[in-house]
């Protein structure tokens, strides 16, 4: 089996120019490279750090010398998530939340992600504070853009967000009439302990 380190994911030395354009809120980088065989409670330490940004000039040096989503081995996962949350179910800002997941169809992946990210540290969206962050999955047959938030209960803002991500990527044909799909962290783990008793 390959395995996959900074190298794989980072084209070139970073740098860090100083930046003119500050954000709101820093941001970090970083990534998980899967495994049939990983448990659940390897899966923190399983996530590389690749960076963190707090302004527009440092965003663009990293993300130049990413290695793009569609030439990402399969089972990668990319983050960007606000410092210091981080892109766990148990992170505090997280356990109450959920995460909006979009299916897409391979080669639409790299401009989803840019796209996303932009939206993501330029605080587009309406409720820019109950989104953490965001995770790009590379799988087999399609890859899944994820928009986690910190909180699952209040409709409107979890609609308002949702609204944002669609109209920040409707111009992809493949994104047409493709729905997005809301489950609550809680729910998800819920369901994994489950499987995982089950398995035992």
């Amino acid at each position: 089996m390959n395995s996959i380190g900074h190298a794989d994911v980072l084209r070139g030395e970073t740098g860090r120019p100083v930046g003119r354009h500050q954000l709101n809120s820093r941001f970090h980088f970083s990534f998980m490279k899967r495994s049939a065989t990983s448990r659940n409670e390897t899966y923190g330490s399983s996530i590389k750090e690749i960076g963190s940004f707090g302004s527009v000039e440092d965003f663009w040096s990293f993300y130049t010398h990413l290695t793009r989503p569609n030439d990402l081995p399969v089972n990668t996962d990319y983050y960007v998530f606000r410092e210091p949350i981080k892109p766990l179910w148990e992170d505090p800002e997280n356990k109450h939340g959920g995460r909006w997941t979009i299916r897409l169809k391979k080669g639409i992946a790299n401009r989803a992600f840019e796209d996303m990210s932009i939206c993501l540290m330029g605080e587009q969206f309406d409720e820019y504070e109950t989104v953490n962050g965001l995770a790009l999955s590379v799988r087999y047959q399609e890859d899944i853009l994820s928009l986690w938030t910190r909180t699952s209960d209040e409709q409107p803002r979890l609609d308002s967000i949702r609204d944002v991500a669609q109209a920040a990527m409707e111009y992809l044909p493949t994104m047409k009439n493709t729905d997005w799909e809301y489950k609550r962290h809680e729910v998800v783990v819920d369901g994994l302990l489950k499987k995982d008793a089950a398995a035992r």
